[in-house]
């Protein structure tokens, strides 16, 4: 998973967030566009609720019930096909 200035892209999925707002200290509620890199469909919208765990984690909850856990891991840390993955536009 990239979580990017403009969304989050999964192994299948790239998501652009459409709005943001706060709906609690660390708490926010997120629509999101999200397409199937591998079809050429239309985009599915979602709202998802993420709760920030500090500078370095969150967790989320789409509206449908999935749930989902992540954290920050630099990319020098990580296997040599994603370590050596050119992502500066996507974070810069």
């Amino acid at each position: 998973m990239l979580v990017h200035r403009n969304g989050i892209n999964a192994s299948r999925t790239a998501c652009e967030f459409t709005k943001i707002e706060a709906i609690g200290p660390a708490t926010y509620r997120a629509t999101e566009s999200c397409s199937d890199i591998q079809s050429d469909g239309p985009d599915d919208v979602h709202v998802v609720t993420y709760v920030l765990r500090g500078d370095t984690s969150f967790t989320s909850k789409s509206e449908s019930g999935w749930t989902n856990s992540a954290r920050y891991c630099a990319q020098a840390s990580m296997p040599p096909d994603w370590r050596e993955n050119d992502i500066s536009d996507l974070i810069d």
